[in-house]
């Protein structure tokens, strides 16, 4: 899940136990998530323009958080309102304020 705090919040659905809280925030609310096709990344977008790459860690190697922070795009400046993944898991996608739709090669 995610919220207007920033940050995003990863459960188990099964014991609605939350298992990772992100360790870096947007600067603003966040928009819209996604979770890659193969399930190991998250991609986020908000209120601040940018698109932040995530990585999951497995239980066994979690750091304290339970994220990585793969890579930050921008928008300049732009909200961003949605977020995705391609099919493949290759490539993320924003649709911002401006109309556009930003491509970020993530693999």
């Amino acid at each position: 899940s995610y919220s207007d705090h920033s940050q995003i919040y990863v459960y188990d659905k099964y014991t609605g136990e939350q298992t990772a809280t992100s360790p870096v925030k947007h600067q603003g609310a966040i928009r819209d998530i996604a979770f890659s096709p193969n399930g190991n990344y998250i991609v986020s977008g908000g209120e601040d323009g940018k698109l932040r790459l995530w990585e999951v860690e497995s239980p066994s190697s979690r750091n304290d958080s339970g994220f990585v922070a793969l890579s930050t795009g921008g928008t300049k400046d732009n909200i961003i309102r949605a977020v995705a993944f391609s099919p493949d898991g290759n490539y993320a996608m924003a649709a911002t304020d401006d109309s556009n739709i930003y491509f970020w090669d993530v693999s």
